[in-house]
């Protein structure tokens, strides 16, 4: 009868002669397996005399245990070494298999220092699996990025280096977390996407100093660094040679034993990723084995089968085959710990989950073989836990092994029909919610949950693209129905589509529609006659407004007919949907103002040079930005285009257009600016030191008297260069590094910066005279048609920004510009001229002596 035992385990060697199977592709624990004879000296492979108590002893171990990094003759690793470029290669081929297609052609085993005897055929070997290839050329003979074979290696040799062995896939066109370092840009250009490749991966990591990450990819590298690299590469080259590491978790121990006398024996239950289950089997001393058959462990320190417990949780690494046995390392993680937080993602096919913990930072985790998920106090699966849920917890490392959830619900993942959908119009956006107004007026704020989208179509968005006035649905993925979870953006209607007049002449009650004859519409601060009758829907109002007295659609039927009414409307279809209307009385009077005092809860704003008081009401039609907005969302100082209705009690505002915040507001240095270059770092800032900001559609005077403005491009910054005959594009790495040269220094540039990057810069061959403001024009404009062959564009509708009233003003000229040489910007991205049509209303920076565009934002 055997006798049970607690042990575990965070490395260890096994030695089998069965081969780990894959099921469905997954790495799955082989059927029972028996410790080596050797497993004493598997144990030394790894403890060197010099790593004890080293904040890197276990990755020495790991690195030692499968030949990655060589002691001395004095079994010391010196950790706090610099490694060279050559002892870097020697652990990179092991780590990735290449020794025995090195080994093959040489004269037996190597005799004292390894790189003597096999360095010519690591390199032959390295350079054959694409090791030293540069933009997609093999080099004339393998070299390092920097310096010599015995040299230190630095952070970026051993990063890419390591991640082409381990055939991590290089990201080509997404550098996202290598440009969240400060230095990304001391990278060799070549080195980028395979650095992005091992900080996804976790080869490499970086360093926070003063809030900002390093990379400080030319630092050189300790043997204890090279160590973590190595051993956190072998796990991706392992599974490529169909040796995957395989999570384990030790269940239960039995003692064992044949009869009084027996060597004590002991049979270790393991569960594999799948919920397989096998045995280990451990033997005693004997005759033939004075040590016994065991396993090396790593659990907090080198040791043996001895320290094994049930609960606990680990790695299994399959070792080189020796004497046509295999040997595997068991490597234990460190003591359970609590883990709670905020279900944010789940991906069930690899049990891998993301919390959001209390203090708002991610964290990745997978649950480990045979862990239990727990409910309201039953055990279930883990995916009816709905995201958004509170877990807690207990895990070893990243592995979870008891999960608990508490559910308001009856059936988990449940969400109450009343919070899946919220539709409106947004009247606030914030950093962590937003406020919406339904049909019925009723306004509410809703918070963003952890990893709120936004969408508008198929596309995806982000917070910034939101605009007041946008007709947003909100969606709801939470348990509880109150955190937002998915934004949808309109593709169409997106904008109000357009405001109408004109006099009613039927009604029909049923069907809730009416006729209107005489239309006309209003365009760009004019009204154009349409056709001569349209029908309209009056399903989505809920009142029309008379003498500024709300009264009921039902009312209204009865006495509308042949009433002169103005409203806004959008497609619906197969007709105009009106949304907000009233009943014009007396005549009706235009203002191009701007609003100097403004009472949204006693109705009325003062116009600042008219000096005239509007009543607003509930029907009074805002829009601003092309967006149907309420009187809330106007602020003291808009320009404005009012078009009012006069009686005798007063001017009563029946529309009012504000075009505003075109250009996203400035948030520190975001916004147009036009400069001269002072110079440029080698951390990439270009400082311009003779320059003008726009700021509220008007340019400042130059600052001359010494002061500076700075900008950082990075990977995805435009660079325009319009010094030559013809436009041409340069690439950002080539502006940064001819630019610390000196070569930009004194050129004139425009740029566009958003979210403190420049989006574009454009760099001009003359500047203009500093001694007055700039003179480039701010307009808006309806394109009437676009001319791809001359870059050309005419614009109509035009209304040009005065600097002195601070208002748009109507030019009725139509304005043809030439668009070569602009950057065109749409939708907070730069574009191009195949993306405009006519119709698109478009805000312009423009050179009026020479008619040439120098910004296009579509609108």
């Amino acid at each position: 009868m055997g006798k049970k035992i607690g042990s575990i385990c965070l490395a260890l060697f096994l030695a089998l002669s069965a081969v780990i199977p894959t099921i469905a592709g997954a790495a799955t624990l082989p059927g029972e397996m028996e410790g080596v004879s050797n497993y004493q000296s598997l144990i030394l492979n790894g403890a060197f005399s010099d790593a004890k108590g080293h904040w890197g002893e276990e990755h020495l171990f790991l690195a030692g245990a499968h030949g990655l990094l060589v002691p001395d003759g004095e079994r010391r690793i010196r950790p706090d070494d610099p490694l060279s470029k050559r002892d870097a290669l020697l652990g990179i081929a092991q780590m990735a298999g290449w020794m025995p297609e090195i080994q093959k052609s040489g004269s037996g085993a190597a005799q004292g220092d390894p790189w003597t005897h096999w360095g010519r055929r690591i390199l032959d070997v390295a350079a054959s699996k694409g090791l030293f290839t540069v933009a997609g050329q093999q080099q004339s003979r393998p070299r390092p990025i920097t310096g010599n074979w015995d040299d230190p290696i630095t952070r970026e040799e051993m990063a890419v280096w390591t991640a082409k062995a381990a055939q991590l896939v290089p990201r080509q066109n997404d550098a996202a977390n290598t440009l969240n370092f400060a230095d990304w840009n001391q990278l060799n250009v070549n080195s980028v996407p395979y650095m992005e490749a091992a900080l996804r991966e976790g080869l490499v990591g970086g360093k926070s100093e003063n809030g900002q990450l390093y990379l400080r990819p030319r630092e050189t590298l300790k043997r204890v660094d090279g160590a973590v690299m190595l051993t956190q590469g072998l796990t991706k080259s392992l599974e490529n040679r169909g040796q995957p590491v395989i999570s384990v978790n030790v269940s239960d121990i039995d003692q064992t034993g044949t009869g009084p006398g027996d060597p004590v024996s002991s049979r270790i239950h393991l569960v594999g990723p799948a919920g397989e289950k096998t045995a280990l089997l451990i033997r005693g001393a004997d005759e033939e084995n004075p040590w016994g058959k065991g396993i090396a462990v790593w659990k907090k320190g080198p040791t043996d089968a001895t320290a094994l417990e049930p609960g606990d949780q680990g790695e299994l690494y399959t070792l080189p085959a020796e004497g046509g046995v295999s040997a595997y390392l068991l490597r234990v993680f460190a003591d359970s710990s609590a883990i709670e937080g905020t279900l944010v993602d789940l991906d069930t096919a690899n049990n891998r989950l993301t919390l959001l913990d209390p203090w708002g930072k991610r964290r990745h985790a997978e649950l480990a073989p045979g862990a239990q998920v727990w409910v309201n106090g039953e055990e279930r699966r883990i995916e009816l836990i709905p995201r958004g849920a509170y877990v807690q917890g207990k895990a070893s490392g990243n592995r979870i092994t008891v999960l608990y959830a508490h559910l308001p619900v009856a059936e988990p993942g449940a969400i109450p029909p009343e919070s899946k959908v919220r539709q409106g119009r947004i009247t606030a956006v914030e950093s962590k919610g937003l406020r919406i107004v339904d049909e019925q007026g009723k306004e509410a704020y809703y918070s963003f949950a952890p990893g709120v989208a936004v969408r508008q179509g198929r596309e995806l968005a982000g917070l910034d693209d939101l605009t007041i006035g946008d007709p947003v649905t909100l969606r709801f993925n939470d348990y509880q129905g109150t955190e937002v979870a998915v934004i949808e953006i309109p593709v169409q209607n997106r904008k109000a589509e357009g405001v109408y007049r004109g006099t009613v002449t039927y009604i029909n009650p049923i069907a809730q529609t009416a006729t209107i004859r005489s239309v006309s519409r209003y365009d760009a601060g004019i009204w154009t006659d349409q056709t001569a009758q349209r029908q309209i829907r009056l399903s989505k109002m809920s009142a029309v407004i008379v003498n500024g007295r709300p009264v009921s659609k039902e009312e209204f039927q009865r006495f509308g007919r042949g009433q002169t009414v103005i409203f806004s409307a959008a497609n619906d279809f197969d007709m105009l949907s009106a949304t907000r209307m009233a009943v014009l009385e007396g005549t009706t009077e235009t203002f191009n103002d701007r609003v100097s005092k403004l009472d949204v809860y006693g109705g009325s704003l003062r116009l600042q040079n008219d000096g005239s008081y509007l009543g607003l009401d509930a029907s009074t039609i805002i829009i601003r930005n092309g967006r149907l907005v309420n009187p809330a969302q106007l602020s003291e100082g808009d320009p404005i285009l009012a078009f009012a209705d006069s009686s005798r009690n007063g001017y009563r505002a029946a529309l009012i257009v504000v075009d505003k915040d075109l250009v996203p507001a400035p948030v520190g240095t975001d916004g147009l600016v036009q400069g001269t270059i002072k110079s440029m770092t080698d951390k990439g800032k270009v400082e311009l030191y003779i320059y003008s900001r726009m700021r509220n559609n008007e340019w400042s005077g130059f600052v001359t008297d010494g002061g500076s403005i700075q900008m950082k491009p990075t990977y995805d910054t435009v660079i325009m260069d319009n010094r030559g005959v013809l436009p041409t594009r340069l690439p950002v790495a080539d502006f940064l590094s001819q630019g610390q040269s000196g070569q930009f220094d004194d050129v004139f540039l425009y740029a566009y910066i958003q979210n403190e990057r420049p989006l574009v810069i454009i760099m001009e061959a003359d500047a203009p005279a500093t001694d007055q403001a700039p003179q480039e024009r701010t307009t808006l404009a309806r394109i009437k048609s676009v001319n791809s062959s001359t870059k050309s564009i005419i614009f109509d509708q035009v209304r040009d920004w005065s600097d002195v009233s601070h208002r748009w003003s109507p030019n009725p000229v139509t304005l043809s510009l030439d668009v070569e040489k602009a950057a065109i910007i749409d939708n907070r991205k730069v574009s191009d001229l195949t993306r405009l049509r006519a119709g698109d209303t478009c805000y312009l920076v423009r050179d009026a002596a020479t008619g040439e565009a120098r910004f296009i934002f579509r609108q």
